[in-house]
């Protein structure tokens, strides 16, 4: 069992139910280990919170959009994203892939994001670049869902 999942997510600061535009969502690392569940954009930390008893709110989704959940702070809801939610959502820029490089680094035993079914694997940078169309973003964002509901169900 992994003590630790590393995964690329957009995140929509607002929450928002409705977008014409993905230009104001965000690309980060979501890290979730057995104690917290943190969102890191570029070098900064957004937030971090404990993962027992956090209020994640999977939204109803198909198998041809993008896996979702809110999450509720005090200062608001997130609104997370495990694949691209539209064409026009920025991609994952170096900073991100290098944060989850690193979390890979810190712990051998990560499952990541991307990998089929929670499998560690080395080459994520080369997974995100690599899923150019969106049925296969569409699909690892399935899986994501998937390998993160069943971690949080193990903690």
């Amino acid at each position: 069992m992994n003590d630790q999942l590393a995964m690329v997510a957009w995140c929509d600061p607002d929450g928002r139910r409705f977008r014409l535009s993905w230009s104001g969502i965000t690309v980060g690392a979501l890290i979730v280990t057995r104690q917290r569940l943190t969102y890191v954009m570029g070098a900064e930390e957004v937030f971090t919170l404990p993962l027992p008893g956090a209020n994640l709110d999977w939204r109803k989704s198909t198998r041809m959009f993008a896996s979702r959940f809110d999450i509720h702070l005090p200062d608001g809801k997130f609104r997370f994203y495990l694949s691209p939610p539209g064409n026009d959502a920025p991609r994952p820029d170096p900073v991100v892939l290098q944060t989850i490089s690193d979390a890979l680094e810190e712990r051998s035993g990560i499952a990541l994001a991307h990998g089929p079914s929670g499998m560690v694997s080395d080459n994520l940078v080369t997974n995100v670049l690599d899923l150019r169309d969106a049925l296969a973003q569409l699909r690892a964002g399935n899986r994501n869902e998937e390998i993160l509901r069943a971690f949080i169900s193990e903690c």
